[in-house]
């Protein structure tokens, strides 16, 4: 009987602190804003989240070659676009959180410490990603070198992007004046990381070591080929793209008999 009580107000204090935080939530100024708009952040996440599908497809596929890019078909496109948007809400829900810690931060008046944080931020972030890869940069081969120069690029960007959106956050929370060149110079900034986030993307996998696998393909006249040692680029709806040590292939995705990895593999 007792245990019985002791689990019933337990029950009552959880009840009770998630009430409190509903209501902070509720309350919360950026949640607030974004219910208000909630028709309209809607829309311009599903306009961002199809036009980084179209720029990370084409900065991943560009590393392979840029024909390969109309390859593509909009349920490809759709499936990449479900994607990005469940990463803009993300990037969104990140933003809100930073945008209620630092405004001091991101404030005018303080544009200069602003400026000395974004250099302090990314300098350490660069250095923690090169000074283990230094040595792959000097022994490494031409694509070895473009990826780090691509992952340098997207960290500046990124973090470039990141100071953008808390300062656009904040003056649209705060009520205050916002540019249109403001939103241009952010948008360029935004989509220019997802492009070299998809190079970035591309270059691994074109340098990467341990991501051969076997693929098993055969076409309507029952004809078997062995693709050994291939990287599979990209599985479309109704294409698969994949690299072999001398080409890049192109078949129908139908044609897929098996992809092996390893020990392991999978078959349709």
């Amino acid at each position: 009987m007792r245990r019985k009580r002791n689990e019933i107000a337990a029950q009552q204090v959880l009840i009770h602190y998630l009430s409190v935080g509903i209501n902070l939530l509720r309350e919360h100024p950026v949640i607030e804003y974004a219910t208000k708009h909630f028709l309209v952040i809607s829309a311009i996440a599903t306009i961002l989240g199809a036009a980084m599908a179209a720029l990370f497809a084409y900065g991943y596929l560009i590393v392979f070659g840029s024909g390969l890019v109309w390859i593509l078909e909009y349920s490809d496109l759709l499936k990449l676009a479900l994607i990005g948007v469940l990463f803009v809400l993300a990037y969104i829900s990140i933003i809100t959180v930073f945008a209620q810690e630092i405004p001091k931060i991101m404030n005018y008046n303080n544009k200069l410490l602003r400026n000395i944080v974004l250099i302090l931020l990314i300098l350490a972030l660069l250095l923690i990603y090169i000074l283990p890869e230094y040595k792959l940069f000097i022994d490494g081969d031409v694509w070895i070198k473009l990826r780090i120069i691509a992952v340098s690029s997207l960290i500046v960007f990124s973090m470039i992007s990141l100071l953008m959106t808390i300062d656009i956050t904040s003056r649209l929370i705060e009520g205050r004046f916002i540019a249109l060149q403001m939103f241009i110079s952010f948008g360029v900034s935004f989509m220019l990381v997802v492009f070299i986030f998809g190079v970035c993307r591309g270059l691994y996998v074109k340098t990467s070591k341990e991501s051969f696998v076997e693929i098993l393909a055969r076409d309507k006249g029952n004809v078997e080929t062995l693709y050994k040692n291939s990287k599979i680029i990209m599985m479309l709806s109704h294409h698969a793209i994949f690299q072999t040590s001398d080409s890049i292939i192109v078949i129908p995705a139908s044609d897929v008999v098996r992809i092996t990895a390893g020990s392991k593999g999978w078959s349709h």
